[in-house]
């Protein structure tokens, strides 16, 4: 449940402030889900970081904002799928 909430956190405000609220579980947290939780945090996937490609690509090519617009927000989704998949397959090794 509150790995969902630092993930919202993330992805609506961004990664720091999730990060933030992460120290408060990480001590009652062993260390295999404390590390997946942390990976699953790390990477650029959050609104800010959407609008900052709309803005610089859109001064780029004024003329293809609109295909960049949906283009960077299927990036971002895959950018957060990209982060709880790398979160999955590093809490998977560390089981051997």
């Amino acid at each position: 449940m509150q790995e969902g909430v630092l993930l919202g956190q993330k992805m609506v405000l961004n990664e720091f402030i999730a990060f933030a609220d992460l120290g408060s579980y990480v001590s009652s947290l062993d260390t295999r889900t404390a590390m997946m939780w942390t990976i699953s945090l790390a990477g650029f996937a959050n609104v800010g970081s959407v609008g900052m490609c709309i803005g610089s690509m859109g001064a780029l090519c004024p003329e293809k904002k609109d295909v960049i617009s949906r283009c960077v927000v299927k990036g971002m989704l895959g950018g957060m799928l990209v982060s709880i998949f790398s979160a999955m397959l590093c809490g998977l090794i560390m089981l051997f």
